[in-house]
């Protein structure tokens, strides 16, 4: 799951999803290996390990799980 999700921070800072710490949601964590139809929603959580103070600035969503391709997602702070 650590591929499919990134944040970026103000200083361009790439933070992978901590998946040990996903361990714990139990059902509540994202699964990324579903498929997911148009019109369909899923809810679940992303746990990261990141500083309490960081500003976060973008989230990188990759496009498919064949491809290396991503979109960017600014966050507005």
């Amino acid at each position: 799951m650590s591929d499919y999700v990134k944040l970026i921070d103000s200083q361009g800072r790439e933070f992978s999803t901590d998946s040990g710490a996903s361990f714990y949601l139990g059902d509540d964590v994202i699964d990324f290996f579903s498929t997911l139809n148009p019109g369909v929603t899923k809810k679940g959580k992303i746990v990261f390990d990141v500083q309490k103070t960081m500003t976060l600035v973008n989230v990188k969503v990759s496009s498919s799980m064949i491809t290396n391709s991503f979109y960017t997602v600014s966050m507005w702070t």
